[in-house]
């Protein structure tokens, strides 16, 4: 797995950290790991990412979007982050093939310390904001199942789900919010 740690100026400049990383990290290269990025929209607010990585043996489909967003009159800056099961050009970033929930992973508009390892199939990421680490993993799990028994075995998980759009970073509890894919091809919470 390659893997990479610094300090990004606030979430804008993490997901720019984490898109260059997973699409054109040396390693990932040399192994044919690096993900593919479907979609980047870049505006003042927002950032949106939709990627696909290709497995590690370069003949799997795995797409996930990023999209973060601000009210800075709350303080609050989060990406929200999901998987699908593929791609379509014309469809928003909820619309996607096979979209699970969205998770959220809170970030504030502050330096943070970051800790990101990927391979084809998954990338997971750790950040310091203020004394709290805030967690996400996307990509396929290692099943303990044949891939005709487990064929899309997504692993979606942030640091909150809150319906209304996510919370300060502060506010998160220490709850780990997840989703999978499971056998019978239903986003199990």
């Amino acid at each position: 797995m390659a893997y990479e740690t610094g300090i990004a100026a606030d979430y804008r400049d993490l997901l720019a950290r984490f898109r260059a990383f997973v699409t054109s990290n040396a390693s990932l290269v040399a192994a044919g790991q690096a993900w593919q990025e479907r979609r980047w929209i870049e505006q003042a607010t927002t950032q949106e990412l939709i990627l696909q990585a290709p497995g590690l043996a370069g003949d799997d489909e795995i797409y996930c979007g990023l999209y973060s967003q601000e009210t800075a009159p709350s303080d609050l800056y989060q990406w929200t982050i999901l998987g699908c099961t593929g791609y379509l050009s014309g469809a928003n970033f909820a619309g996607q093939p096979g979209a699970s929930s969205d998770h959220y992973l809170s970030l504030w508009n502050s330096p943070m310390t970051y800790w990101l390892v990927a391979n084809g199939r998954r990338a997971i990421l750790a950040v310091k904001v203020s004394s709290r680490y805030m967690l996400m993993h996307l990509g396929f799990l290692l099943p303990y199942a044949t891939p005709s028994q487990f064929p899309y075995p997504f692993f979606v998980s942030g640091t909150d789900f809150y319906q209304y759009g996510g919370r300060r970073w502060s506010e998160v509890s220490t709850v780990w919010n997840c989703q999978v894919r499971n056998h019978a091809g239903v986003w199990a919470t």
